[in-house]
């Protein structure tokens, strides 16, 4: 007698299939076949199954061999293995985790690819995909399945899959998971060569069951293309959109769904909203859109039913008040029962006074919105700049002698690169003028300014400082994996910060900073791979251990700060994929 799990108790069973019969060489109700025959039907990986004849009867009972009985493979019955010569008719059933059956049907994705692994591999990432099938799928998926082209469950394909959930600092799960998808890296495989994958997720109920906003259309193309972000959206339409939306449509002004006018979208998701560049078109301008969005069904439940009313303030007005069902009107005062809509109609002209305060104010307000466009468009790229200004003075004081005050520099740069990717995408302002800012600034502090820490009188040092600096060109250029959230090669940013804690507490011992940076060339140039962290965008602790840096810098004159820095850059070259 065994004792199971919990879940294998599971009461979540589907219901019977019966895709084969015996009149070939037998039954086979594999289940590879039955996944692609009843995607949203049955789980990827089952807990238990049960056969048995068309007749009722349970298949342990029927005196037949069975080549397959168990939920990993399926069932499968061979003619030939058999007494008469002939498997009986058999149909299977599955036992699945309860939260399968938990989750309606229509809240699982159809079977989505976006990649394929003609070149690094196959990667099909949540963000990827939210990006390729905007609106089809939850960015917070509660399970994924993943299977080849041709219907072959993943698990029984033989690859090796990448997980970036990390068991220890060095190990990973060999698997996929949900928080990122499904990545399976070409040099990782014993054949040279993933198979071709698509992947169907598990959505929250609320994804299938949600709300869906008006139509909104906050900006036109005749700029620098049209941007319906989601901040600027909830600025402009206070209360009517949720915080944190779980799907995005866009489509233009005349119906047209996006995906079907050829235009490339720098920004398509529910966690940024829309964003289409005039210069990413091929020779035109973007057509103008507007968005909606899908919100959680308790978003509906408490938003109240609004009455949209337009107020001029300037003369006398006289209200028009028009309800659903039926007339419901009343002349200069705004009384009205049930659900309606108010719109004021101004009658009589304004004073000339009112009209100024009126411009007055509408300039001012139309001032004060594009400022606070201006900064955010603008606020990841002052970081950047101001990373630059890190380096550039690190550089100067280098040159004079500085080099204690040089490495602390080095440091805050460290630090501000750090937190402009996460307010970039934070705010919905990712831009190709912030990703030419973070390389200019990333080559300024971490390839220049650094290597020049490994300055002397020498001959051979000022080489390797050439040396140092081309390896951090060359990284920053040539060396992209592909994959989203991994770097090909220790990022520069941590290979400097190693060099200035190293210069920091060994007084600018030259033959340590000699070796540390040899080793840190050639982990910048290796084909290992790494993970992109992001601090600020993960759990709280990382970003405790963020906020630890920035207090360090104002404790600079103790050793300890020097420790800490050195600890937490320190872990990038030991996390190789």
């Amino acid at each position: 007698m065994f004792t199971c799990s919990g879940r294998f108790c599971s009461d979540c069973r589907t219901r019977w299939f019966d895709l084969d019969d015996p009149t070939g060489n037998g039954d086979y109700e594999v289940l590879s076949m039955l996944l692609t025959a009843h995607p949203r039907h049955i789980c990827p990986q089952p807990i238990a199954i049960e056969a048995q004849t068309l007749s009722g009867d349970p298949a342990s009972s029927t005196g037949d061999t069975f080549l397959i009985y168990d939920a990993t493979n399926g069932f499968a019955c061979v003619n030939t293995d058999q007494r008469t010569r002939k498997c009986n008719d058999y149909r299977v059933r599955f036992t699945c985790p309860t939260e399968f059956c938990s989750v309606a049907t229509e809240c699982r994705t159809r079977w989505l690819s976006s990649d394929d692994p003609a070149d690094e591999g196959d990667v099909e990432s949540i963000p990827q995909l939210l990006h390729t099938f905007p609106g089809q799928l939850c960015r917070n998926p509660i399970s994924i399945a993943a299977q080849t082209r041709s219907g072959i469950p993943a698990q029984h394909t033989g690859d090796t899959f990448l997980s970036l959930l990390k068991v220890t600092s060095i190990a990973l799960l060999p698997s996929y998971d949900i928080t990122f998808g499904f990545v399976c890296i070409n040099s990782e495989q014993r054949k040279g060569r993933c198979k071709n994958y698509q992947v169907m997720l598990t959505c929250p109920s609320d994804f299938c069951r949600g709300c869906r906003t008006r139509w909104l259309d906050a900006d036109n193309p005749t700029g620098q293309g049209d941007y319906e972000t989601l901040l600027q959206l909830q600025m402009r339409y206070p209360g009517e959109i949720c915080s944190q939306p779980i799907g995005i449509e866009a489509i233009t002004v005349s119906g047209t769904p996006a995906l079907q006018t050829g235009d490339t979208f720098l920004i398509y998701d529910a966690t940024n909203g829309f964003a289409c560049l005039n210069t990413a078109q091929r020779g035109r301008m973007c057509q103008d859109y507007k968005v909606r969005f899908t919100c959680p069904l308790e978003f509906c439940a408490q938003k109240p039913n609004p009455v949209h009313t337009v107020l001029n303030v300037a003369g006398l007005l006289d209200v028009y008040t028009r309800r659903t069902n039926n007339s419901c009107c009343s002349f200069h005062k705004l009384l009205c029962c049930g659900e309606t809509e108010a719109t004021m109609i101004m009658l009589s002209p304004s004073s000339d006074f009112f009209q100024r305060a009126k411009k007055l104010f509408l300039s001012e307000k139309a001032s004060q919105v594009q400022l606070k466009e201006f900064a955010r468009k603008n606020a990841a790229n002052a970081l950047s700049v101001t990373n630059m200004v890190m380096g550039l003075a690190s550089i100067l004081c280098s040159l004079n002698g500085h080099q204690y005050a040089a490495c602390w520099l080095v440091l805050i740069g460290y630090l501000l690169d750090l937190a402009d990717g996460a307010v970039a995408r934070q705010l919905g302002a990712c831009s190709a003028l912030g990703a030419k800012l973070d390389d200019f600034a990333d080559f300024t502090t971490f390839g220049i300014a650094t290597a020049l820490l490994l300055r002397t009188h020498g001959l051979m040092d000022n080489i390797l400082c050439m040396c140092y600096a081309m390896a951090v060109f060359t990284r920053l250029c040539f060396f992209s994996s592909g994959i989203p959230f991994m770097y090909r090669g220790l990022p520069c940013i941590y290979s400097s910060a190693i060099l200035a804690c190293v210069s920091l507490l060994t007084g600018g011992n030259m033959l340590v900073l000699r070796v540390t940076a040899v080793a840190m060339i050639l982990f910048m140039v290796n084909q290992g791979f790494y993970p992109h962290d992001r601090v600020l965008e993960s759990q709280a602790w990382k970003k405790a251990v963020y906020a630890g840096g920035v207090a360090m810098v104002f404790c600079s004159s103790f050793p300890p700060a020097c420790v800490y820095y050195l600890l937490w850059p320190a872990e990038g070259p030991f996390l190789v994929y």
